[in-house]
């Protein structure tokens, strides 16, 4: 699923898109879940107060985040860039 390129963008820039990783469903449901979380979650106002927050844990909280965290694709793509299997 990932490109050379993918992966050089992540090795010097720290992040990369995914285009197709998730389908619109799936996209969809995470955003939904990010939003609900977001909206009850602190002010991190460390760097000004520019209306920055901040939520530990919300794999915790939030099953939809929590998935995320084994999805097949998602482990898939971080095994390219990386060379090896990530443990959560």
């Amino acid at each position: 699923m990932t490109t050379d390129i993918d992966v050089g963008q992540y090795r010097a820039f720290g992040f990369t898109v995914l285009r197709g990783c998730l389908s619109a469903t799936e996209l969809r449901r995470f955003e939904d879940a990010y939003e609900r979380l977001m909206a009850k979650a602190t002010e991190f106002n460390y760097f000004g107060t520019a209306g920055t927050k901040q939520y530990l844990h919300p794999h915790e909280e939030d099953s939809t985040i929590a998935a995320l965290a084994v999805h097949p694709r998602i482990l898939d793509a971080m095994r390219q860039i990386w060379g090896r299997a990530l443990v959560f």
